[in-house]
């Protein structure tokens, strides 16, 4: 596409899905004054003072770590379609910054090796652990009681099981006592009494979006729908606030088109008239510099993983899990979750998840502490902990609504 335009914050009236953090403002009328001409905006090609931060490496170890993680995904993507119902899953390795791909037929070995990745054979494919998480996920589906005693379950390939995270001292419910009856494709963790909550209840992608109870929320990620609406994908717990949403200059977003809680995904309209859109994600500096989405590529397991979020701005971590099964202090549980290391609090909610240039997904919950009742829910890392936090897969919300990113 042609060069990016953005505005500073120092005038910015009419952007549009930008990802940072602001203060709420009051809402402006639509008589407001004509939208200043853009500047051009300066674009960062990945966040590498905040991988380096958070992932404790140098400069010269983040940038050898995300060429690593290209070439893994890139052998992924080849991969997969080859290995048929072999397929096992696959992750990457830090310690050896290779890919490993699991599977259950040896003699696809070699071609997995010629690819570029290891090998690993195993018992179960991963079809056969999906069944397992299904079966267990359709059991609170039908009752959420049936979650008690659980943190949460998914399939863990590099174990090749079910990983099923019990509450230790908590009475098990029928998704345990289920889950045992898979043997050894299913391994119980136990785990401690923290569970998670939606990381708000309170626009490039990260900045500050607020509800008419003025909860606040953060932007995700501009896309289009149908024949050309101009869109923004965020977090489907947000719309609990109501609607129209407001950005952080007082003016209107735009109305929710959709939310659906279960997979915490929501939609809205953007007004056009009053935001402009573009492939970005706020990387929340004074020169108001952003990311650039290029595509939406899921990166492996055990890859970096960035966040934008009005809260705690651009943190990064792991990709620890995928499509965990969540149930949350509330009594909700929420289904299809990618757990990852980086930091997210209150306000995060709906904020971009990105992987070099790939869109990853929308921030929804995590497990955080407060020291008492009037202190802040903070991230587990500020107690010397590894953070556990989630985000749906933006793959998922493209093809279940058909929405398209907009892309540099």
């Amino acid at each position: 596409m042609g060069k990016p335009f953005r505005h500073s914050h120092s005038i910015r009236s009419a952007l549009a899905l930008l990802l940072a953090g602001l203060v709420v403002l009051p809402q402006a009328s639509a008589s407001a004054e004509p939208t200043p001409e853009p500047k051009a905006h300066k674009v960062a090609a990945a966040p590498i003072a905040e991988l380096s931060r958070d992932l404790g490496l140098d400069r010269a170890g983040v940038e050898r770590l995300l060429a690593d993680e290209e070439a893994a995904a890139a052998i992924q993507r080849r991969l997969v379609p080859r290995l048929g119902s072999s397929y096992g899953g696959a992750w990457f390795d830090r310690g050896t910054r290779r890919l490993t791909v699991a599977l259950t037929d040896s003699a696809l070995a070699p071609l997995v090796e010629e690819a570029g990745a290891r090998a690993k054979v195993v018992k179960r494919n991963r079809a056969k652990l999906v069944a397992v998480q299904t079966e267990l996920d359709d059991l609170s589906r039908r009752d959420p009681r049936a979650a008690a005693g659980l943190a949460g379950w998914r399939v863990d390939e590099p174990t090749n099981t079910v990983v099923v995270r019990a509450i230790e001292g908590r009475p098990a419910g029928a998704v345990l006592k289920a889950a045992r009856t898979h043997g050894a494709a299913v391994h119980v963790e136990n785990v401690g009494d923290d569970l998670p909550r939606l990381t708000s209840a309170y626009l490039d992608g990260g900045e500050a979006m607020i509800m008419p109870n003025l909860s606040t929320c953060s932007v995700g990620f501009n896309a289009r729908m149908y024949t050309n609406s101009p869109v923004m994908i965020t977090a489907g717990h947000c719309a609990d606030g109501g609607g129209p949403v407001v950005g952080f200059n007082g003016r209107q977003i735009g109305p929710w088109w959709f939310a659906d809680r279960t997979y915490d995904w929501g939609i809205t309209a953007v007004d056009t008239a009053q935001w402009q859109q573009g492939p970005w994600i706020s990387r929340h500096t004074p020169d108001d510099s952003v990311y650039l989405v290029h595509g939406s590529f899921q990166a492996p397991l055990g890859t970096s993983v960035c966040k934008s979020g009005i809260t705690t701005k651009v943190t990064c971590g792991i990709i620890r899990g995928r499509n965990e099964t969540v149930p949350l202090d509330n009594g909700k549980i929420l289904y299809g979750m990618t757990r990852n290391t980086s930091c997210q609090e209150p306000g995060d909610s709906g904020g971009p998840y990105f992987s070099g240039g790939q869109a990853q997904g929308v921030a929804t919950a995590a497990t955080t502490r407060r020291d008492n009742d009037h202190s802040p829910w903070l991230c587990l890392s500020k107690y010397g902990l590894e953070n556990v936090s989630w985000y749906q897969e933006i793959n998922y919300i493209l093809g279940y609504t058909g929405a398209r990113l907009i892309v540099d």
